[in-house]
């Protein structure tokens, strides 16, 4: 932790070490803390999903829930998915950019979806995409779309901003 980005004091993992693309959303639920992660499935067959988890103190997690479901079948985000940067506060909810990956004959396929989670309760998806926004143009050559850095929503273009409901799908560069 720190206050002045010089010095820090350090805590140590919040969460085992095999669980990934985690990020707090910015401010308390009832006096918790909330993570989105993604635990690492035990076994071979289990999905990897997104769970959120609350914390009163950053110490102790707990309420440990599924808050979005890797889907079945032929699905662009069948099989795991996970966070990509962290949630963006916006008027309608806090806007989740996260990537799925699918397993096609010539490996993982890797593309970017939208959800949309309550603001006073991040446990309540409000809307989530059928369709990926952005991803591969060509998929045997670069397979993987994985964004790390989020914008101001003001910035967002209106195809972009209503893409968990009727936005065409947007098709990355090379």
């Amino acid at each position: 932790m720190t206050s002045d980005f010089r010095s820090f004091d350090r805590h140590g993992a919040i969460m085992s070490p095999e669980d990934k693309d985690a990020a707090f959303l910015p401010r308390q639920f009832g006096g918790r803390w909330a993570l989105i992660h993604r635990p690492v499935p035990q076994t071979a067959s289990a999905k990897a999903n997104m769970w959120l988890s609350f914390s009163p103190d950053l110490h102790n997690w707990g309420d440990h829930t599924v808050l979005l479901e890797a889907r079945d079948g032929a699905w662009w985000d069948a099989g795991k998915i996970g966070l990509s940067p962290p949630p963006i506060e916006t008027t309608e909810g806090w806007l989740i950019i996260y990537h799925g990956v699918r397993q096609t004959p010539a490996g993982a396929l890797y593309r970017v979806g939208l959800a949309l989670l309550d603001l006073d309760d991040p446990r309540r998806v409000l809307h989530r995409g059928d369709e990926w926004v952005i991803g591969p143009r060509n998929a045997t050559r670069s397979p993987a779309i994985f964004p790390t850095l989020s914008f101001r929503v003001a910035q967002l273009p209106a195809t972009v901003s209503c893409a968990c409901t009727t936005a065409p799908p947007i098709r990355a560069w090379d």
